[in-house]
């Protein structure tokens, strides 16, 4: 005799949540809401929590000044200024002569910025004077204004064509950039505050500022003169990328801006 096998059903039921029953006092009324439960997690009051103190100077030290009064008290903005003017000086960014006549020249102004390390460190005050370019006229003080860089898809390729044939990559970054360009057009400029010039004098701009409509493409010409001299072509595909062939091999050179990647299979070049 064969005994059927018998069906077994697993019944599985879910434990009820155990939770405290609102008690009268802490339910709604009309007198206004519940007191707050305590929470289950220990968590710290947001309102007071702090930066770590890790920097090692104190926040009214990186109060960056708006304007030119509120640096010109200040020692090490006094410091930063004196060395962009020099610098200005030293590459022979303009030349001090009388106003002409009917001629209305642009103003400018300092802007300031703390450098700071990667660990957040103090490294230096920098004071850069930008030319207000907003009251350039065209046709006046400047003409052309467009300026090629390099597209990203053109960096990523060339970082990737590098890796594979495994050649080295060099980074350079070009310090104040746009004061190497050389200035085709007349521009006038008021002296900057802070810096001392005879009455009825005005600056009549060699080189270009920052600030002003044509700088990048004034910077991007000289650059491209350079680089064409020392025997590289620009690449069809991109202005802004430029080739040196050698028997030896190529060498390729890519601006972004005031940024350089050079790389390429001619170690020597």
């Amino acid at each position: 005799m064969v005994v059927p096998p018998r069906e077994i059903t697993h019944v599985y039921s879910r434990r009820p949540r155990t939770s405290p029953s609102p008690s009268p006092e802490s339910s709604f009324s009309l007198l206004g809401p519940a007191p707050e439960s305590p929470s289950r997690y220990d968590l710290r009051d947001r309102g007071a929590l702090r930066p770590p103190e890790r920097y090692g100077f104190t926040a009214a030290a990186l109060v960056e000044p708006a304007t030119y009064q509120e640096a010109a008290v200040h020692p090490d903005w006094q410091h930063a200024m004196a060395e962009e003017i020099a610098a200005l000086e030293r590459t022979g960014t303009w030349d001090l002569v009388p106003l002409p006549p009917q001629v209305t020249p642009i103003t400018c102004k300092w802007v300031y910025k703390i450098k700071t390390r990667s660990d957040g460190s103090l490294e230096r005050y920098k004071a850069r004077l930008v030319a207000r370019g907003f009251q350039q006229e065209h046709d006046r003080d400047y003409d052309e204004t467009f300026a090629p860089v390099a597209h990203m898809t053109i960096v990523r390729t060339l970082l990737a064509v590098a890796s594979v044939r495994q050649w080295s990559i060099s980074q350079l970054d070009v310090k104040n950039a746009f004061l190497n360009g050389e200035l085709r057009e007349e521009v006038y400029m008021q002296p900057p505050l802070g810096y001392s010039v005879p009455d009825g004098m005005v600056c009549h701009l060699r080189r270009s500022l920052y600030g002003l409509k044509q700088a990048p493409r004034a910077w991007f010409e000289r650059f491209s003169s350079i680089v064409t001299d020392a025997a590289f072509k620009p690449s069809d595909h991109d202005p802004a990328l430029f080739v040196h062939t050698s028997p030896r091999g190529r060498t390729l050179l890519l601006l972004y801006v005031d940024d350089i990647i050079i790389t390429g299979g001619d170690s020597v070049h």
